[in-house]
């Protein structure tokens, strides 16, 4: 089972008939809502995405993913820095 979630469920193992059920159910739901279709695990990526963007700190941002260390969320999570470097930069060209 993902750890994401575990972290939602608040459980360490599911059997691999609840979790498809589960991942069915989280499908029914986008499905209904007329959402973009998206998978569970794609609500981690962007859960990682947004805080890094809005300017939490990584190390947060690791911890909340349970990622071993920061090499690995920023590894993964890289992009998100990349914007938030070309933000700081605009910021200052637009401020000096």
């Amino acid at each position: 089972m993902s750890i994401g979630l575990s972290m939602l469920l608040g459980v360490s193992s599911l059997s691999p008939c609840v979790f498809n059920y589960l991942c069915s159910s989280f499908d029914n739901i986008i499905k209904a809502l007329s959402l973009p279709k998206i998978r569970y695990h794609d609500l981690r990526h962007t859960h990682a995405t947004y805080l890094l963007s809005k300017g939490i700190n990584p190390k947060v941002v690791q911890e909340r993913l349970r990622h071993k260390d920061n090499k690995t969320t920023l590894g993964i999570y890289g992009h998100a820095t990349l914007t938030m470097q070309q933000e700081a930069a605009k910021l200052l060209d637009n401020n000096f």
